[in-house]
């Protein structure tokens, strides 16, 4: 409330009455006037001025409230913008946080897809691969084995070539070629070639083992006699070994007879064999050609 009018009628009051004071002080100097003047100016002072002073103080004190409340709207009204315009760059920052979010969800599950379809792909064409593979080895499988059935079939008329021609060889070159081999094992050789050897065709002699030969160019089976007679030889020799070689098989009685007896047994396929690891093959062809020679010029 304002009370500031009251301020100028009070004062001019108060001028008043000490000018009428005055006046009749100076005038009458009555004592009636002097105790009115007083009590007014009494009453003025003890009642009315506090009255006032009072309500200037509640007038400030009001003034005061309304500016801090005024003060305190305005911090309030600034703090609601400021916090309003923090949550609206919040929501602004929390919208493109969720936005980015959802961009990256998004992307995340496109990197998925396409690994699952490279996944796919890549299991895909695995299969194809191994599949490929399981064929191609198979194929390789059947090829070597083609292959290893054409080597052995070749080895086998190899092996056949080298026997029909030692079997077409005559019975004195088959006991030279016999005698050739034992010669390039390193035995120094003698052919026989006489009555009375006893069935032996060739001795063969390396240091302290004497070793003696017989020679059958058969294509049947040898018997165990042939067997029983070497080994009767061997005596007669004063031999330490026996070797009965043939272009032929054993049979599986002579086999048996002679387990436990120094006597070697070489069959066809086992002579081929030796003849193969001492590269001797030629050796066949050259005694046929020296014998061919020698029987035109016998002739």
């Amino acid at each position: 409330m304002n009370h500031k009018w009251l301020y100028i009628p009070m004062t001019c009051l108060s001028w008043l009455f000490g000018l009428s004071i005055g006046v009749n002080i100076i005038s009458q100097n009555s004592e009636q006037t002097i105790l009115i003047v007083a009590f007014v100016v009494s009453f003025l002072l003890v009642i009315v001025y506090p009255i006032l002073w009072l309500r200037k103080l509640n007038y400030e004190q009001e003034l005061k409230d309304s500016q801090k409340a005024a003060y305190v709207r305005k911090r309030v009204t600034e703090l609601k913008e400021k916090y309003a315009a923090r949550i609206r760059e919040l929501s602004e920052k929390m919208d493109r946080m969720v936005q980015e979010s959802l961009e990256l969800q998004q992307e995340l599950m496109r990197e998925v897809r396409e690994r699952q379809q490279l996944q796919v792909h890549s299991q895909m064409r695995t299969n194809e691969l191994e599949g490929k593979l399981a064929t191609e080895t198979k194929r390789l499988y059947q090829l070597q084995s083609e292959f290893q059935q054409r080597i052995q079939e070749l080895e086998s008329e190899r092996q056949f070539s080298v026997l029909a021609e030692l079997r077409s060889l005559e019975p004195t070159e088959f006991e030279r070629f016999v005698m050739r081999l034992f010669q390039q094992l390193g035995y120094d050789t003698e052919l026989t070639g006489k009555s009375g050897d006893e069935g032996v065709d060739v001795i063969a002699v390396k240091g302290e083992t004497r070793v003696i030969v017989q020679c059958k160019r058969y294509r049947k089976n040898v018997s165990p006699s042939a067997a029983r007679d070497l080994y009767g030889a061997m005596h007669h020799y004063q031999a330490t070994e026996a070797h009965l070689i043939t272009t032929g098989t054993i049979s599986q009685k002579t086999k048996e007879w002679c387990i436990s007896k120094p006597i070697h047994l070489i069959d066809g396929e086992a002579l081929v064999q030796l003849v193969e690891i001492n590269q001797l093959a030629s050796e066949i062809g050259r005694l046929r050609l020296s014998s061919s020679v020698k029987t035109m010029f016998d002739g």
